[in-house]
């Protein structure tokens, strides 16, 4: 923007600000979207006439250096350079809120010259209440002032918030002068804030795959879909589109940070294998930024590290003495294995041969140690680990963690373990049929054989009918990987199998789990690789819009949108070309009803501080898990009340406390999350206070979850309120 030796300004006078800054930072729709996901900052600023610069030593680049902080739902910006410049900005806002609150911008201007600043502020997107045609002030030399604007978002999702000053020197260095028009220097700011609609996030999709070929000749027909959203939804939280690949790897690798469609769940592991995967696949075809991918899974590998102890084996994220878990070892190797990252592999096998030493017994089984966080994995009547199906699973980890199988390990006594556990359950007989075609072991075929006896075949689709989407998903899974793997004979079921399979992803291409997730999206990938044809020219048309989405070979790995912003809406899809493609059409929205399953019981309670002067309250959250037994590793989610932040010391002290349940916490934006590695039916509490920030008018209700951490959908959920200190001395 500023040459040498010459000074351009984003706005000619205080009439233009709006104008030059939108031209400055863009519209919104041009906005970049920041590395954190919750604050995004652009700037513009028309330095002082070249004549004026060397007194200040004003920085060519001085823009560039900007920082934002953010506290749990605050953020906060600051100028880099704040005294070597005319003024200073500091904007406060929260950097997540509710559709339908007024929120507070907090901006904070400091004079640094000798001379006064007339200044002229706005909020220049529209999006304001009050205070709509800016603020004016006349500044004193080294004073500062605070101005406070308020903003109403009136859409839900990444929202930015463009915050302008501009300012005049006043050239008898008082206060007492006429106001002028013109501004000499020119601040803007862009910050994107997280705006949320009331209530849970649900969704409809339908999804269809079909090949063009087939269509062709007719053997295939596509769908006409009536997309409409629950009278149930919230006001204000609706969205639909239709979204269409040709490729299976597309959908997880996009939706990669947030697989589920919660965004709970440890999906780290599947967003490092989805990445990892798709730089071993394209590295030779150039398809794709290697660099950026070699930059992302250096990350996945240090995120994975974090659990490493020395021997090579794996701890659990919430294990405070870094036990062992034999489990969370195979599951780690699983994910380092999707991704074929060997590397990362080698040097776990001789490990993980140990641990299974150390538990096999005369039947051959493996037994595990230390924390197992796998419902499926347990008898369903007792919830004790199942040593069969245990086995199973470490199998397959170390099994597919080789080509020929790790040096350490001789599977012949596990294959026993296997063939000697008799049983006809369509979940047992798929995991050991997978097992045993990992290591090279021909009675995997029987059980498939049994397995597909029970299946549903109709002229698209085989699948089992469970009572249970986790397993049917993780069924038809580790079927389509047993036959990939070894078992070729059943491969003419192989299609139907994979079709079922995708059209049973979520909208980001996760499942309902982190573990039919990591078995679903494994069953695609690993067929995926085997595609020949990539062209495929799909039409979605409406009634108002008809459009043509095209694939190719370059742009295999991409996922095409079309945004439906009115419903209902009749849906018709067409397509052409010898590939194939999956269509889903997403209707997502949100309700007001509460998670309720019943294996968790909840009671939030809130104690706001008597004091008229106080801006704390309190949080108490206390839970228990209502089976007969222990749970797995469970989280308990706090969405705070816009505004507030915790008090970290209260957090740190819970996950201290040796005597106490809660083994760690995260704060993710305006979210506290505790965890609990094996919760009972005593109740264990959780207390941390919080702090107001700032004044949020007509804040809605903060919301508590608690869910399985692998098994999210497993949840029950609570409202509750903090009372504001006017609220307080009111009634007092």
């Amino acid at each position: 923007m500023i040459e040498m030796g010459e000074a351009r300004f984003c706005c000619a006078n205080h009439s233009d600000l709006k104008d030059g800054a939108r031209k400055a930072t863009g519209s919104p729709e041009q906005l970049p979207q920041s590395v954190s996901r919750h604050s995004t900052v652009q700037t513009c600023a028309a330095p002082l006439p070249v004549d004026a610069m060397v007194p200040l030593r004003l920085p060519l680049l001085f823009l560039a250096f900007l920082f934002t902080s953010s506290d749990a739902g605050i953020t906060r910006f600051t100028d880099g350079f704040s005294s070597r410049n005319p003024l200073s900005l500091n904007v406060t806002l929260p950097s997540h809120a509710v559709l339908g609150e007024a929120l507070p911008v907090l901006l904070s201007v400091r004079n640094n010259m000798n001379q006064s600043l007339f200044l002229t502020m706005e909020v220049i997107e529209n999006i304001t209440v009050g205070q709509t045609e800016g603020k004016t002030a006349c500044l004193p030399s080294k004073d500062t002032l605070v101005e406070s604007f308020k903003i109403r978002p009136d859409t839900f999702g990444i929202v930015p918030v463009t915050v302008g000053v501009g300012s005049k020197r006043q050239r008898n260095v008082s206060c007492d002068e006429g106001k002028q028009d013109d501004s000499e220097y020119i601040y803007v700011a862009t910050l994107n804030i997280t705006v949320l609609p009331e209530g849970f996030k649900r969704e409809k999709v339908l999804s269809n795959y079909a090949c063009g070929l087939a269509v062709r000749d007719g053997n295939e027909s596509l769908p006409q879909w009536e997309m409409d959203a629950p009278p149930e939804a919230v006001g204000g939280s609706v969205k639909a589109w239709v979204a269409v690949t040709n490729s299976f790897l597309a959908l997880p690798f996009e939706g990669r940070d947030s697989l589920l469609l919660h965004g709970r769940g440890d999906i780290d592991g599947l967003a490092d294998s989805a990445t990892a995967h798709l730089q071993h696949v394209d590295i030779f075809d150039n398809r794709v930024d290697v660099p950026q991918l070699d930059e992302e899974v250096n990350e996945a590998i240090k995120r994975q590290n974090q659990y490493r102890l020395q021997d090579a084996s794996y701890t659990t994220l919430t294990s405070r003495d870094r036990a062992t878990s034999s489990w969370m070892t195979a599951y780690t190797l699983t994910i380092a294995s999707i991704a074929t990252s060997f590397n990362m592999t080698r040097s776990v096998w001789n490990r993980q041969g140990k641990l299974q030493r150390i538990g096999e017994g005369e039947d051959g089984c493996f037994g595990h140690v230390g924390d197992f966080f796998h419902d499926s994995l347990r008898n369903e009547t007792t919830g004790e680990v199942s040593s069969a199906l245990n086995t199973a699973y470490t199998m397959i980890a170390v099994g597919i963690s080789a080509h020929d199988g790790p040096p350490s390990l001789s599977p012949s006594r596990a294959r026993d373990c296997l063939v000697k556990h008799v049983s006809s359950d369509p979940f047992v007989l798929a995991i050991k049929a997978y097992a045993l075609a990992c290591v090279q072991y021909r009675e995997g075929e029987d059980m498939l054989k049994d397995l597909f006896a029970q299946a549903v075949e109709t002229d698209k689709h085989i699948y089992w009918e469970l009572g249970n989407a986790i397993e049917e998903v993780q069924v038809a899974g580790y079927a389509a990987l047993a036959i990939m793997r070894r078992f070729d004979r059943f491969e003419s079921k192989l299609e139907k199998l994979i079709r079922w399979i995708a059209e049973q992803e979520n909208s980001q291409g996760g499942f309902n789990s982190v573990f039919d997730t990591m078995t679903g999206v494994r069953a695609l990938i690993y067929h995926d690789r085997d595609r020949m044809k990539f062209d495929v020219e799909a039409t979605i048309e409406t009634e108002d819009t008809n459009r043509t989405l095209i694939f190719n070979e370059t742009d295999s790995y991409s996922v095409q949108r079309l945004d439906l912003p009115v419903l209902p809406v009749t849906v018709n899809l067409s397509m052409t070309g010898s590939g194939c493609a999956l269509f889903k059409g997403v209707v997502q929205y949100n309700v007001m009803e509460h998670y309720n399953s019943n294996n968790f019981s909840l009671t939030v309670r809130t104690d706001s501080n008597s004091s008229c002067s106080s801006n704390s309250s309190r949080i108490n959250v206390c839970t228990s898990y209502l089976p007969n037994r222990q749970s797995n590793l469970v989280a308990v989610e706090v969405t705070l009340v816009s505004g507030y932040t915790p008090l970290k010391e209260d957090l740190e002290s819970l996950v201290k406390d040796r005597n106490g349940v809660f083994a760690k916490y995260d704060i993710k934006g305006n979210k506290v999350i505790l965890y609990v590695d094996g919760l009972s039916a005593e109740e264990a509490c959780a207390d941390f206070g919080v702090v107001r920030e700032l004044e949020v008018e007509e804040a809605k209700p903060g919301v508590v979850v608690v869910y399985d951490y692998y098994q999210p959908e497993y949840a029950v959920s609570a409202n509750y309120r903090l009372a504001s200190s006017a609220v307080q001395c009111t009634s007092a």
